[in-house]
Formats: structure tokens, C-alpha cells, sequence
């Protein structure tokens, strides 16, 4: 086993929030994921305080006599912790968790490239869904319930074009504007009127056309939320997503800046540390579905003859 572990990500290049520098965790600005890691992280430190020191396993102490800043390495029992709920597997019972090496390496694709079984004999069996070419990165799908919020908090990646599950995020933040006492975005749950079902179609077609990160995905997380049984006004959702994008520290047009500069920078070897990368692409990534929800809104709003909310302007 350890020289397994030896194969995988090191402490100061593990993504999972709980590994992330109490420094870099703000920059996530995403409040659930970082109650959560700080919760989390004194709850282990509370159970285990022992298992704080980096002496104890080889993979923290290496950097504690290299005299590595402490403050940037996770404690040896977060960085097993992330390394444990970040690649367990549900056995064919469903109720045992497994470790299984390499299938463990397989990363996450909502269209992946393969898939894997179990047996009741306690078995894992990768199997290809379609030809492969050399050196080409199996993918496996981890389960069709991943949010990108639940991607980021288990695993500590972000999907490139977000997640249709996603909806979970636009209806929290309608919550969340609510509770905030936003006025726009009390308006009762409605079902969706012909209207509206007319507008989405065109308002869809001008976001591929217009907007860069209009994926499928985050599309299908708008569709969903305003076509529901009972859903939110489309005045309300536009109120609370512009409410929330103002709320932030950081404006994401400033945001996609940083990122597109941090690329450049890890591909040319000048920052080393996945983790701000990561941070950044979670970052990006939220704001991104809110933004498009906002464009979406939009036109669907004009269509109707409505006026968008204005009370934080533009995007």
C-alpha cells in the first residue's frame, strides 16, 4: 500500500478542499464548500490532534525537513482522509466501500470512455465502451447525481462545461436571495406557461451563438429549473443569480482574466501548484452557469415583454 500511495497525487498537489491552504479556501468563494472543509478539518483535528503533525507519514514529513512551508502542506490525516472518500468504490451490495488501485485513476467523464461492474464475489471489471487509442485517459462516469459543487467537495475538480445537476445550484440561490431579503426573488414556485416554453428555445440558440462557455450541460441545469412542475419565477432566478454574481468578492469577466494567466503560467512551469488552478477553475466554473442562467433570463424576459432586473446592471 504505501508504495501505492506513492503513485498518487502528492499533499501539496492534492486538489480535495480539505487540502487546500486555509490561505487559498476564500478564493473558492463558494460558502458551502468552504463551511464544509473547515468543518471537516476540525473535526479531525479535534478527534485526532496526533495526526496533525507531519512527521507521522513519510509523504508530509519529506516536506517538513526540506523546511517546505507547513502552512502550504495539508497534516498527513486530511491528505489520507481526501485521498480515502476521493477513490472509494461502492461494492454490488451497495453497502461496502472498497479501494480498488488504478481503477482508482480512472477520471470522471459524464460521456466516458469506459465503464466498470462489480460481482457479488467481491470482483471490478473495466470494460471499453468503444475503441481506444494509445496512451488515451480512461474515463469512467462516477454517477449521474454530480453537481458540480458535489464534484468539487469529494473529489476537488471542477467538470470543464459544469454539470446538468447544476439546477441544485440555481434553486439554492433563488433560496439563498430570499433569504437574504431580496424582494424580486420571494416570488412563489409557478408552473411554467406556454410562454416561456416558446421563449426558451430562441433565448438557447442566441447563448451558443454568443456566449463562449454555453455548454450542453449548463444549459440543460437552466432548462431544468424553469420547466419544472413547480419552479421559480424567471423573474425571481434573474433577480437571484444577479443578486449572487454581485455578492461575490471578484467579478468574473476579472476572474476568466486570472484563469486564462494561470494556464499560461502552470504550461510554461512557473506555478507548480495545481491547487490555485483548481481554485480558480471551481471559481470560474459557478459563475459561469449564474452568468449564462442571467443571459438566458434575458431574452426570455424581453421576449415576453418584460424588463431584466437592474438592480446590480450588467454582468
Amino acid at each position: 500500500w504505501d508504495d501505492y500511495r506513492k503513485l498518487l497525487p502528492l499533499p501539496p498537489f492534492t486538489t480535495h478542499p480539505l487540502c487546500l491552504p486555509a490561505a487559498m479556501l476564500p478564493g473558492l468563494q463558494d460558502e458551502a464548500v468552504v463551511g464544509e472543509a473547515e468543518r471537516r478539518r476540525a473535526l479531525l483535528d479535534r478527534e485526532y490532534p496526533l495526526l496533525q503533525d507531519h512527521t507521522l507519514h513519510p509523504a508530509t514529513a519529506t516536506y517538513e525537513r526540506a523546511g517546505a512551508p507547513l502552512s502550504l502542506i495539508p497534516p498527513p490525516l486530511s491528505w489520507a482522509y481526501a485521498r480515502v472518500v476521493s477513490r472509494w468504490f461502492a461494492m454490488a451490495d451497495g453497502a461496502t466501500l472498497a479501494l480498488v488501485p488504478f481503477l482508482d485513476m480512472a477520471q470522471h467523464a459524464a460521456r466516458p470512455c469506459a465503464n466498470f461492474t462489480t460481482s457479488d464475489g467481491g470482483g471490478f471489471r473495466l470494460v471499453a465502451l468503444r475503441s481506444l487509442a494509445e496512451g488515451e485517459p480512461i474515463t469512467i462516469c462516477y454517477g449521474e447525481d454530480y453537481a458540480s459543487r458535489r464534484l468539487f467537495s469529494q473529489y476537488g475538480f471542477h467538470e470543464a462545461e459544469g454539470s446538468a445537476q447544476d439546477a441544485r445550484l440555481l434553486l439554492e440561490t433563488v433560496e439563498a436571495a430570499a433569504a437574504a431579503g431580496i424582494e424580486a426573488a420571494t416570488t412563489p414556485l409557478v408552473k411554467p406557461d406556454d410562454a416561456l416554453l416558446q421563449a426558451l428555445a430562441p433565448a438557447f440558440a442566441s447563448a451558443k451563438v454568443d456566449v463562449a462557455y454555453a455548454s450542453a450541460p449548463r444549459l440543460g441545469a437552466i432548462y431544468d429549473v424553469l420547466t419544472a412542475d413547480a419552479a421559480p419565477a424567471p423573474s425571481a432566478l434573474s433577480a437571484a443569480v444577479r443578486w449572487r454574481l454581485a455578492q461575490a468578492p471578484t467579478a468574473l469577466a476579472d476572474d476568466e482574466v486570472e484563469l486564462h494567466q494561470a494556464h499560461l503560467a502552470y504550461a510554461s512551469g512557473e506555478e507548480r501548484d495545481p491547487r490555485h488552478l483548481s481554485v480558480l477553475e471551481y471559481r470560474v466554473g459557478w459563475k459561469r452557469q449564474l452568468a449564462l442562467c442571467a443571459f438566458v433570463l434575458d431574452r426570455c424576459l424581453t421576449a415576453n415583454g418584460h424588463n431584466r432586473p437592474s438592480m446590480v446592471g450588467d454582468i
